[in-house]
């Protein structure tokens, strides 16, 4: 989902790089952009995930 050459030190860079660079999509969905790709972030639901989960989105 990242691209195959990035290191995952590198990989982790870019989602802290897109999660300052972040804006909200709707409700508690934010999306950031960092070395071309798009991540996605989720806000904690406090009931059953306590941490902020990120994703790289993919779009063909």
């Amino acid at each position: 989902m990242t691209p195959l050459k990035w290191s995952l030190a590198q990989a982790k860079g870019k989602m802290s790089r897109a999660w300052l660079n972040r804006s909200v999509i709707s409700g508690k969905t934010y999306q950031g952009v960092s070395g071309g790709v798009s991540f996605k972030f989720f806000e904690p639901n406090y009931t059953s995930v306590n941490l902020w989960r990120g994703y790289p989105e993919y779009t063909p």
